[in-house]
């Protein structure tokens, strides 16, 4: 693997795990405040980006490179409230697409061909995850001040399982 696209793959394991433990805080927070199923759903989310940080790892082992971690920084701990912590998630995953599609992209200019295919499936899912935390953002800003809708959604957000699509 050529040194350049290397660096990069080492910078998005790094930021998958980051990833994780952004949505780890926002489970914590959403626990405490008596979110439980939008905390349920962050730790889902949390597992999800641990997936992708360990299938990136292991596609760097399986093309005979070594992983370096660095310290995965601080997230915030506190959000004013579910509305205004799902429009940091959409912020933080329209940066991470940022990051995938710069993948794809050093993967065509340094010619590495299988890591452009293998990166597609992150590139689809990024599509995915912006698409399916839009539409919480929206239906949160419609059940803005309505108790009984934002239960409702919090009652849904509660149903989602964790399955990992990736490595498998």
């Amino acid at each position: 693997m050529n040194s350049r696209l290397l660096e990069e793959v080492k910078k998005q394991v790094n930021a998958e795990f980051y990833s994780a433990y952004l949505y780890l805080s926002m489970s914590s927070w959403c626990e405490y405040e008596g979110f439980k199923g939008i905390a349920h759903w962050m730790r889902i989310q949390a597992q999800e980006e641990q997936t992708h940080a360990i299938t990136l790892h292991d596609q760097l082992i399986e093309r005979g490179e070594h992983c370096t971690f660095e310290i995965i920084e601080k997230p915030p701990q506190n959000w004013e409230n579910p509305f205004k912590m799902f429009e940091h998630v959409l912020e933080h995953e329209k940066k991470v697409t940022f990051m995938i599609n710069n993948l794809a992209t050093v993967s065509i200019e340094e010619k590495d061909h299988a890591f452009y295919g293998f990166i597609q499936m992150f590139v689809k899912e990024q599509v995915e995850e912006e698409a399916n935390v839009s539409d919480i953002c929206t239906r949160l800003k419609r059940a803005e001040g309505n108790v009984m809708l934002l239960e409702m959604l919090d009652k849904e957000l509660s149903n989602r399982i964790f399955t990992p699509s990736f490595g498998q």
